[in-house]
Parts: C-alpha cells; sequence; structure tokens
C-alpha cells in the first residue's frame, strides 16, 4: 500500500507520524492495517535497530506458539508483590490533568483533578538495548520474574507483522463494539473493509505531568499517545512500546496471537 501526501495529511498527528500501511485480502473481506511512529516532545523519532522483550523462556517470541499482548487495565490491576513492582503501574495509560472548576463559592474556581484512561488499545512492551552494564543489571532489577531476553530485530517491520497477526486473528469476540464502532463495521463491509488495525510504536516519555508533554496534541489523537507516557520512577526500564488497536475496545484483558514465521523472524534468544 503506498503511503500518499494526502493520506499522510489525514492520518499523521503531533507525536504520531504514519510509517506503513497493508492490506490483508481475505474471503469475508479486507483488512487494512495502518502503523504510526510515535515521537512526543524531545524524544528522538527514528527507531532503533533492535529492542529487547524481557519474559519467562517460554513465553520468548523466539520459540513460544503465541504472543501476548494486554490492555492497560491489566497492568493497572497487576499483583502487587516485590516480584511485579515493574510491571504493576496503577497509572498505567492515564491522562491526569488539574482543572478550574466553577463555584459560587469561589470566583477563581475551584482545583480538581481529572483523570482519562485510554483503554483502547493492547499493549506489547518491551525495552530498548542497555548500553552499558549497569543499564542491564536496573533491568534485571526491574523484572526480578524474567529469565529471558529476546532481541526484536527492525521495530517497524515487527510493527507491521504484530498488525498483521492482529488483522488475521482477532475476531468480533475479541472486541467490545460501541454504537459508532458498530456502524464503522458495517459500513466497513459494504465497502470491502472488514477491519482496520492500527499499531503504534516508540519510546516511552518518563514524566510526573503527562498532561503538559500532551498539551499541544489535538484531542483527537490524544488518546493513541498517552499509552506513550509513564511517570519517571519507572525511567531505568527505559520502555519502547508497542500499542495495537481496531475497531471497538478489548473486551478481554489478555491477548493471545499466533506468531507467524515472519514475526518469529525478527526474534533470537540473547546469547
Amino acid at each position: 500500500m503506498q503511503i500518499t501526501e494526502e493520506l499522510r495529511d489525514v492520518l499523521d498527528s503531533p507525536g504520531a507520524k504514519l510509517e506503513a500501511g497493508r492490506v490483508l485480502s481475505a474471503s469475508q473481506g479486507s483488512t487494512l492495517v495502518l502503523v504510526y511512529r510515535v515521537g512526543i516532545a524531545s524524544l528522538a523519532s527514528q527507531p532503533p535497530s533492535r529492542v529487547v522483550k524481557l519474559s519467562r523462556r517460554e513465553d520468548s517470541v523466539a520459540s513460544a506458539p503465541t504472543i501476548q499482548l494486554a490492555t492497560p487495565a491489566y497492568f493497572r490491576s497487576y499483583g502487587e508483590n516485590p516480584q511485579t513492582t515493574g510491571i504493576r503501574d496503577p497509572d498505567e495509560s492515564t491522562l491526569k490533568e488539574v482543572r478550574q472548576l466553577e463555584s459560587p463559592l469561589s470566583p477563581g474556581g475551584i482545583p480538581a483533578t481529572m483523570s482519562y484512561s485510554a483503554d483502547h488499545a493492547w499493549l506489547f512492551c518491551t525495552c530498548l538495548e542497555p548500553d552499558w552494564r549497569p543499564e542491564r543489571h536496573a533491568l534485571q532489577d526491574a523484572f526480578p520474574e524474567y529469565d529471558c531476553e529476546t532481541y526484536l530485530a527492525d521495530p517497524p517491520k515487527f510493527a507491521i507483522e504484530l498488525g498483521r497477526a492482529m488483522g488475521h486473528h482477532v475476531s468480533e469476540r475479541d472486541v467490545r463494539l460501541d454504537g459508532l464502532a458498530t456502524i464503522a463495521s458495517v459500513t466497513g463491509r459494504l465497502s470491502g473493509i472488514r477491519n482496520v488495525v492500527h499499531v503504534h510504536h516508540g519510546p516511552i516519555l518518563y514524566t510526573d505531568n503527562s498532561a503538559a508533554a500532551l498539551e499541544h496534541t489535538p484531542e483527537e489523537s490524544r488518546t493513541s499517545l498517552i499509552p506513550f507516557t509513564k511517570g519517571t520512577r519507572f525511567a531505568k526500564q527505559r520502555e519502547y512500546r508497542f500499542t495495537v488497536s481496531t475497531r471497538g475496545t478489548p473486551a478481554q484483558d489478555v491477548l493471545r496471537l499466533p506468531i507467524s514465521e515472519d514475526l518469529r523472524a525478527l526474534a533470537s534468544l540473547a546469547a
């Protein structure tokens, strides 16, 4: 699929640039896969040559039959114990903003913290490759329950293959369709496009004020970027994240997709 300037004008947004598009054909209709490269604020927009996935050995992308994605809600409620301190984040994919609410009791209004959680996508979390030994030790300390490192080459290509896997295997039982999503699904079938898969990938921006970091981002595209911000207490993780979304919202917190040969070809176990 050719990415034209007209298409970029429609789909590009501050912080997320359209990178690739693929059309997956099937007898019941086609699926459109759109991949975006994320770079918020001063973060470099060029992807690294490879990233690292920490996991249990039996879950490595290099050898496991499936790849696991999870929702922000999964990470917000993850078990709280010393072995999972690097995984659980009560504020995962949540934007908090202080606003002044009008009040007859206060001429200047009353400050109130407004929270919004971006729960539209499944997440696949990796890390930037450690540059030196202290960074590697910091990663191992953050995830003591993981005993395996898997290198994932070419993040843009990995994003495409992740989108392909979603397009081929996700079904309506995996998502909840609200009114607008249902209409889009029906009209899409009539036009020959059965589904649309969006994959965003990029480094996490560590900040304790995500609202300020995204204040210049239009509201209609802000939801896609919220999952790419996390509190500074997680900064040692140096996360590089992939988010995958489709019509509707996830109906289950954990989604396992079969690993294709093209996806597995990008994975290799660390020595």
